[in-house]
């Protein structure tokens, strides 16, 4: 059984997001994006300590990802925008589902442009458990494919683009998929790994990264947690977190050896706040691995021709 290791976490960005997510290495511009999911707002620093550059968003942050042009595709609840390069955003199509039942959430991009966003059922709403589902967002705008998630998260692929990794937070699984690379079809459908603890409990698996051997990192939301799990889906090495929430990580810098950490602080305890301070901060660390370059959003003068908003 993996033993936990405690790296050193330095932080990155003093930031305080009440939900920080999707961090982003910007290898072109040497800068780290993020976003804060309810702050709401989308983020960059091109060094540790720098106050970072903040575009605040209308509704909340599902997920985004970064396109030519120092433009950017951004996922919020009510659709998908455009972030160009001077900061204005463009909205470019509205959300498939009934916002009353459900909404976006994380996502990626595979090795061909295509964003992959998953989507959450909301708590309450009455839609059934297992109702959420995936889609993928390309030049013929967004297509739903597999579904049976409640709160979909953890979307990575292979550093060879052809498996696919997807988690539900509240089975606590992380699937994977052989994927086709040419129609961009996940296929296959197994369980590969699953995280330890009681179903639906506070350790929850959130955002992921994998590295250039195949290694898929989640970071365990609740748990302080950062799990590595071999390509075979073999626990091989476990991080403690610097805070209790962290939610995603990604690889990124100048040689794309660092692990970047984003983190929560909005629905963290009193207790929780108090001793850790720095919860909600982004944090960066040498974890031994490196990753492979994140994938731009390749379909952005098609969605542009097309939309009618």
């Amino acid at each position: 059984m993996a033993t936990t290791e405690a790296p050193r976490w330095d932080r990155w960005s003093a930031s305080q997001d009440g939900v920080g997510e999707n961090p982003v290495w910007d290898a072109a511009a040497e800068r780290l994006w993020w976003s804060d999911v309810v702050g709401p707002s989308v983020r960059w620093s091109a060094e540790a300590g720098a106050v970072p550059t903040s575009v605040a968003m209308p509704s909340d942050v599902a997920t985004f990802a970064l396109a030519d042009g120092g433009a950017a595709v951004v996922v919020l609840v009510d659709g998908i925008h455009e972030l160009r390069a001077d900061g204005t955003l463009r909205r470019l199509l509205d959300a498939p589902y009934d916002r009353a039942q459900h909404r976006f959430n994380d996502g990626r991009c595979d090795t061909r442009g295509r964003l992959w966003i998953g989507s959450n059922r909301i708590p309450g709403s009455g839609a059934p458990r297992g109702s959420a589902r995936f889609w993928r967002l390309d030049a013929a705008g967004l297509t739903p494919h597999m579904d049976g998630f409640s709160v979909s998260n953890g979307t990575a692929f292979s550093p060879e683009g052809d498996v696919m990794y997807a988690a539900d937070s509240m089975s606590r699984s992380i699937v994977a998929f052989d994927y086709d690379l040419d129609t961009g079809t996940p296929s296959n459908r197994r369980v590969f790994a699953t995280v330890e603890g009681s179903e639906g409990g506070t350790a929850l698996p959130d955002g992921a990264a994998v590295d250039a051997r195949g290694g898929y990192w989640i970071a365990v939301y609740g748990a302080g947690l950062v799990l590595r799990f071999a390509p075979d889906g073999r626990l091989d090495r476990v991080l403690r977190a610097p805070v209790t929430h962290p939610t995603m990580v990604a690889f990124g810098g100048a040689s794309g050896d660092r692990m970047f950490l984003t983190s929560g602080r909005a629905f963290a305890s009193p207790e929780v706040l108090a001793a850790e301070p720095g919860a909600g901060d982004v944090y960066v660390a040498d974890v031994g691995e490196r990753g492979v370059p994140e994938h731009r959003f390749g379909f952005l003068d098609a969605l542009r021709r097309a939309s009618t908003l």
